[in-house]
């Protein structure tokens, strides 16, 4: 027996699940892919690199970052103590234009001993 000729002898209800199926199957993955790219495309992204506690005031925080050139970005950058508590913070700003790619060494201003520097958040406006 052919696969063509067991197709039809299916039931007409299975028949539809079999083309209806894949169809919708291929619908969902395209959209999918389509609204993860829309969330992701043009917007910066960022790693920390590292963080250096220079004394009871000051830390700085190096980070690098890929962004859209034609947009002005902004990447909070905090300082935390051993707690886990905010002791600083700074709004680094980056104008549109130049290299897509940058490493950035950012001093952050604390109120107390940090042990920790991170960059939390970066975003195009």
């Amino acid at each position: 027996m052919s696969v063509l000729t067991r197709y039809r002898t299916l039931p007409r209800h299975q028949r539809v699940l079999w083309v209806v199926g894949p169809i919708a199957i291929l619908v969902g993955i395209g959209l999918a892919v389509w609204f993860g790219l829309a969330a992701s495309i043009g917007k910066p992204v960022w790693g920390n690199l590292g963080y250096d506690v220079r004394d009871a005031r000051h830390t700085v925080v190096t980070y690098q970052l890929t962004r859209p050139t034609d947009r002005t970005v902004v990447c909070s950058v905090f300082a935390k103590d051993m707690n886990h508590a905010t002791v600083g913070r700074v709004d680094d700003v980056i104008p549109p234009g130049g290299e897509p790619r940058l490493v950035r060494d950012v001093e952050v201003r604390t109120t107390s001993k940090a042990v920790m520097g991170e960059v939390r958040q970066c975003r195009a406006q």
